[in-house]
């Protein structure tokens, strides 16, 4: 990948943002049983994606009207790193559920720091036509990282989490974070005192374009959030699959959209990538009706699935944002990629309500079903967006 090294540091972000996603997805759902029941352990997590999703909406537009010689969205990223850092380490010292469901929340809050702010720098290290591969490489590193955290619970942590694991993990986690905070590209940003969130916002998405694309890109982690809120008990509850091959299966969609990733990129190149992002899609959407069928297959087949599952997410990775970003300029790159992430993040919870409300009435099945319909309603806003070339 012909990358520059201040690229190489943007990206290195990605392996800790993996590293975390993978704790949350992977390791917490572990920890849990423990000391929490099935639901409060859902709460937990509904509500950390939910910050996740919020805090960003106001972080990011903030980064757009501070001055800081460090860089005015990378202070952001070092500061939240560093105190998720220090709530991590002081998570695996902790005994009872209280503690414990508080401490995972606060790291959770300082996390979400980071998000936004480093979605934002993409427009400071890439120019237009770098984007889509600059995005890749970083969609392949944050895969790296829910590779290497997932492996290390493969092997080392099979029966029970360690106190010692939570070093291990906040190592991982806060390790690229700082390096990339040092060697990434950013501005000093100039200080801005007019600063109005909701006038800005509404500005902001009274312009078409900008309202199509997030209305299909709203639709679109509707239905991937959902299934995301189930995936794990639809594997262990309808298919009785083991903990362990459960996350087999989900490493196996991470390599999926780690291998495509750059592939997409090419074909990007050859037809264009809103035409490369639509066959994604497409993609997708195929393989989420293919779900349906995934009671009674083969487990060499329920693999493939999962593998072409991480197919289609590929292209929402290398796209959706370095599409969106020829929307806006640089200067509201804040607003862009905090509007982008609450999108994609705050929206879990009403999916996940949604979705499970779906699935007491007819079954795991029908979460596939909105995940069609959530993709295909994304393919044709995604239809009426007219986009500035990448020049």
């Amino acid at each position: 990948v012909n990358l520059k090294i201040h690229q190489y540091g943007y990206a290195l972000g990605g392996f800790g943002n993996g590293v975390y996603i993978a704790f949350i997805t992977v390791i917490f759902p572990l920890i849990a049983p423990a000391y929490f029941s099935t639901a409060t352990s859902g709460l937990l997590l509904t509500s950390a994606t939910f910050a996740a999703g919020v805090s960003p909406l106001l972080i990011g537009p903030l980064t757009d009207r501070i001055a800081v010689g460090f860089g005015r969205r990378k202070v952001f990223i070092l500061f939240g790193t560093l105190a998720a850092t220090f709530f991590l380490l002081a998570q695996g010292s902790l005994h009872s559920a209280i503690p414990i469901g508080v401490v995972f929340l606060t790291a959770g809050l300082f996390r979400s720091l980071t998000v936004a702010p480093h979605m934002a720098l993409l427009l400071s290290n890439a120019g237009p036509k770098q984007r889509s591969l600059l995005a890749a490489f970083t969609t392949v590193m944050t895969l790296g990282g829910q590779v290497v955290l997932t492996g290390i619970a493969l092997v080392l942590w099979k029966q029970t989490i360690p106190a010692s694991a939570f070093w291990v993990i906040a190592l991982l986690f806060s390790l690229p974070w700082v390096v990339s905070s040092f060697t990434s590209r950013d501005n000093p940003g100039i200080k801005s005192t007019d600063w109005n969130l909701k006038r800005d916002v509404l500005i902001f998405v009274k312009d078409r374009e900008r309202a199509f694309y997030m209305a299909g890109q709203l639709s679109l982690w509707f239905g991937i959030n959902g299934v995301v809120a189930y995936f794990i008990l639809f594997l262990r509850q309808r298919l009785g699959v083991s903990q362990t091959e459960s996350i087999w299966l989900y490493l196996l969609i991470v390599l999926g959209s780690g291998i495509f990733s750059y592939p997409f990129v090419i074909l990007g190149r050859v037809i264009g990538e809103v035409r490369a992002f639509k066959i994604g899609l497409a993609f997708f959407a195929v393989v989420s009706l293919l779900g349906i069928l995934a009671v009674g297959l083969p487990h060499i087949l329920l693999y493939v699935l999962a593998f072409s599952a991480g197919i289609g997410n590929a292209a929402t990775a290398v796209y959706a944002f370095p599409l969106f970003t020829r929307l806006f300029s640089e200067k509201d790159s804040g607003l862009g990629s905090g509007l982008h992430v609450f999108i994609s993040s705050g929206i879990a919870p009403i999916a996940a309500v949604v979705t499970g409300f779906f699935i007491r009435r007819t079954g795991f099945e029908s979460m596939f079903v909105v995940l069609f319909i959530a993709v295909v309603v994304s393919l044709l806003f995604l239809n009426q967006v007219h986009f500035q070339d990448a020049n």
